[in-house]
């Protein structure tokens, strides 16, 4: 999850994320904000969706109930419907057709439910990569001369031999790169830290 959310927010960025690997105590870290993240945001779209939720729990209840019955239908072979009249033989095809349409109906359900605890992590992992993305990209928007108290304090410069060579906000970094954007270009710029300085932006500190 970690490293999926990594690798999405730099794609989002337009940074590639083989110029900024990380180690995996950082993924683990990443991916544990990641889940803490998604879960408050799981929360509210709980809150907020209570109707349809509701709706899903009674037609999953329903669902249950009928193969409950069907289970004791078939372990006592009485006919749950009113086939009296029907020959034995018919009786038993169509308890028989009405078996097999549960079970073809339950087997990709509990196929597609399998699939998604399996892809659930990834899938988190990219939709929090794809939101810290659009969030950062919004607040990038002010620029780094915005004095806005909301505007992010990472605002730095890229100074080789006393010469500025970017400004804009740190994206990631490694031992070997470092990738900035530019909030007037709008563009993210991926340059080696050799013989580079990063210059961040004055703190403010605050008064008494």
């Amino acid at each position: 999850m970690g490293q999926v959310a990594h690798r999405i927010y730099l794609q989002q960025m337009g940074v590639s994320a083989g110029h900024f690997p990380k180690t995996a105590d950082w993924l683990v870290i990443n991916g544990y904000y990641t889940l803490g993240t998604r879960f408050l945001a799981l929360m509210k779209a709980f809150f907020s969706h209570t109707l349809l939720i509701a709706l899903a729990i009674v037609v999953l209840g329903v669902y249950m109930y009928g193969m409950d019955v069907l289970s004791r239908w078939l372990k006592s072979k009485a006919p749950a419907l009113k086939l009296a009249g029907l020959p034995a033989w018919a009786s038993d095809v169509i308890r028989n057709l009405l078996a097999s349409a549960f079970v073809v109906i339950g087997i990709p359900i509990a196929v597609m439910f399998m699939m998604l605890v399996l892809l659930l992590p990834a899938v988190v992992g990219e939709t929090a990569g794809k939101d810290v993305a659009a969030k950062e990209m919004t607040s990038f928007m002010a620029g780094c001369d915005s004095g806005e108290s909301n505007t992010p304090s990472n605002c730095s410069q890229i100074v080789m031999d006393g010469k500025v060579l970017a400004t804009g906000y740190i994206i990631d970094a490694s031992e070997s790169h470092v990738a900035v954007f530019d909030p007037v270009t709008r563009r993210t710029t991926v340059m080696e830290m050799a013989g580079k300085t990063v210059i961040g932006k004055r703190a403010t500190l605050p008064r008494d």
